[in-house]
């Protein structure tokens, strides 16, 4: 369609490498699926082509697969290796446990998950693989060994919390225990920042409807904040729900959550009077905590707040850690601001089938061995970009009407499919729709050649052919621009004149070079312009200059055919 509506263009198609399938007709598919308009503007070509290209690639992207595969993780150059030789599912999670005194491992009940639970951020490859070998029930298919000297410190593994499957994923990369905090404004834009080196903080903008809105903003942040990331489930299209609104007092003291309320807040204030128990009130959407004394911990507000026989709400209360925190009253009276927090989790890194980079130095023999096969490996490629270039190379020697056929295709080690002259037969000559293919053919002594130059409306006596096509092509796009010069000059016989003589000029050397046929200029073409001739006198008057151009196209002899017979001896 947009061949036919410039003018200026054809087109090449690729018809799908395998001629035979056993499911379905892949030549009988193609022709069904290309419709019947505008089918001169475009030729077939089949099939692919195996090129001398080599493929360029990167040891760490090469996957190696023995018997059994070989799943592995690696930590950094200097840390360690985890590896499982059972089972291609398997999985490693870090996790950072600050006071401990060792390393720790476990598994998980039912999974092939390993846990290595680190007591600091400083423990190094080394030390984790001692203490690896010391422990006496370390599963037989999982082993660890350090990369290196293995001096590196070992990192937690990536902390995520996700918000549903078409949301986001908030990912952390630090050994601290991340949080993600949701505040909603009437700001124009989505922001972000860090209040702490874990705590990421998203201010959502007014018009934040779904997910997708939080991760287009922070994908086009010149600079994102450290140690943080945001990534896309699916298209990211689901409604934004936020976590509960949250207020923590410390790692020992308490949490007070709503997860109804979209901005709950949170009062806590001492008493002036001499209560005998901590007092609680809810009001909409602010839960004010009135201490007894200023010696509160964490468990005792708690312990109130379960026998408390007041209306609570939506709201809760859970103590963090052991709950042996003072409770301290808020520096004032005024409510605070529950955000929406959620925690992130530390996620299992699925091992990865090992690496040709993995090998270099632990198999050197295997590895040259599979360096030598992939070197043999050749690209194959479509071959619509070889038949370009041939197009352009047979216009530059040749001329735009000579036939881009029988011509050699450069680079090539030969078609992937080889085809008989019998396969050609029904590929050439479409009976039903005319929609022909052309073929690229090995041939012995002459190498890989294209055998076809028809397009696809191989039914038409007058666009059967590529050249006659792309020939007109070109005579109709030069004769246009070079006829531009006439646009709102006097429609008269001098302009006529000149548009008829500067047109006979290019289609005269046309013919000299031998585009067109006949023995005498006036049987390769004619132009006819003049009132009576291709215009009225209401074509004038409506401002129209009509140009009428005939020319005969040279054809590609795509048979040959030799006739013998006997001749009568006469002497």
């Amino acid at each position: 369609m947009q061949c036919h509506k410039l003018g200026d263009r054809f087109l090449i198609l690729d018809v799908p490498p395998d001629i035979k399938d056993a499911k379905k007709d892949i030549i009988a598919s193609f022709r069904s699926g290309i419709g019947t308009r505008y089918l001169n503007y475009a030729a077939a070509y089949h099939p692919y082509l195996q090129t001398t290209l080599n493929y360029q690639y990167k040891d760490e992207n090469i996957q190696v697969c023995g018997t059994p595969p070989i799943p592995q993780w690696t930590s950094s150059a200097n840390g360690i290796t985890v590896t499982n030789l059972d089972d291609k599912t398997a999985k490693v999670k870090v996790l950072l446990e600050k006071g401990a005194s060792t390393c720790k491992f476990s598994k998980v009940d039912g999974e092939p998950i390993l846990v290595i639970t680190l007591p600091n951020t400083s423990h190094t490859g080394k030390v984790v693989v001692e203490e690896w070998n010391s422990w006496p029930e370390r599963p037989a298919n999982f082993s660890i060994l350090k990369n290196g000297d293995g001096s590196a410190a070992i990192t937690q593994s990536p902390s995520r919390w996700s918000s549903g499957a078409k949301g986001i994923n908030v990912i952390y990369f630090g050994n601290e225990q991340a949080i993600v905090k949701f505040y909603r404004s009437e700001a124009a834009s989505t922001g972000f920042a860090i209040n702490k080196a874990a705590e990421l903080t998203i201010t959502l903008a007014a018009n934040a409807q779904v997910w997708w809105d939080v991760f287009k903003a922070w994908d086009s942040l010149p600079s994102k904040p450290p140690g943080f990331d945001i990534s896309l489930n699916d298209d990211g299209c689901e409604k934004i729900i936020l976590p509960p609104s949250t207020w923590t007092s410390g790692i020992n003291g308490i949490t007070v959550s709503n997860s109804v309320i979209d901005k709950a807040k949170v009062r806590i204030q001492l008493s002036t009077a001499n209560p005998t128990a901590t007092a609680f009130k809810v009001e909409t959407d602010t839960l004010t905590i009135t201490l007894k004394d200023g010696n509160q911990k964490g468990s005792e507000v708690l312990a109130a707040w379960t026998v408390a026989t007041a209306p609570k709400g939506n709201f809760q209360i859970a103590i963090n850690g052991s709950g042996s925190e003072i409770i301290t009253a808020l520096t004032n009276t005024d409510t605070v601001e529950m955000p929406h927090t959620a925690s992130l989790a530390a996620q299992p890194v699925p091992l990865q089938l090992q690496t040709l980079k993995a090998i270099q130095t632990t198999d050197t023999g295997l590895y040259n061995l599979i360096k030598a096969e992939l070197g043999n490996q050749r690209v194959v490629l479509p071959p619509s970009p070889a038949i370009a270039g041939i197009y352009v190379q047979v216009d530059r020697d040749r001329g735009v009407w000579k036939a881009p056929a029988n011509v050699s295709v450069a680079s090539v080690l030969g078609p992937v499919t080889k085809i008989s002259d019998v396969q050609q037969e029904t590929l050439n000559v479409d009976p039903t729709g005319g929609k022909s293919i052309n073929i690229i053919r090995a041939f012995a002594g002459k190498g890989t050649l294209v055998w076809g130059a028809r397009t696809l409306e191989g039914n038409s006596n007058e666009w059967r052919y590529v050249p006659v096509r792309r020939l007109f092509i070109t005579i109709e796009e030069s004769t246009r621009k070079a006829s531009s010069f006439a646009v709102f000059e006097p429609n008269d016989a001098m302009t006529w004149l000149k548009v008829k003589s500067m047109i006979d000029s290019y289609l005269y050397g046309l013919w000299e070079q031998g585009a067109l046929a006949g023995s005498r200029q006036e049987q390769a073409y004619f132009i006819n312009v003049g009132l009576g001739k291709t215009m009225t006198a209401q074509d004038i008057l409506e401002g129209r200059m009509i140009v009428e151009i005939g020319v005969a196209a040279v054809r590609p002899a795509e048979f040959i055919i030799l006739r013998f017979s006997h001749k009568m001896q006469e002497a």
